[in-house]
């Protein structure tokens, strides 16, 4: 079974959109637009999956793991290279 038939995907769009605001290393503020999230069922984890905006390269995308909390969402780091080619998998089936 591929990794794609164990997920529940929301893309976002122009009509459903999500923007987010994530400050780097160094703790300048970014903007970051939402591509898509998911629910991996194997692990019953969300990950979202976002493209930094007015990034010096086009190709700035990057997925965190998403954890609700109460009315608010949490983005946590991706803790493995399993996790890291799982989304990779997603990634290339949806975009």
């Amino acid at each position: 079974m591929a990794i794609i038939d164990q997920c529940e995907v929301t893309v976002y769009d122009e009509e459903n959109n999500l923007n987010l605001m994530m400050q780097d290393e160094e703790g300048n503020e970014l903007e970051c637009e939402a591509l898509f999230s998911f629910l991996y069922k194997e692990n019953d984890r969300r990950y979202i999956v976002y493209q930094v905006l007015n990034s010096e390269t086009e190709d700035d995308i990057c997925a965190s793991v998403m954890v609700e909390t109460g009315e608010e969402m949490e983005l946590l780091p991706v803790e493995t290279d399993e996790e890291y080619d799982m989304i990779e998998e997603v990634m290339d089936a949806v975009l």
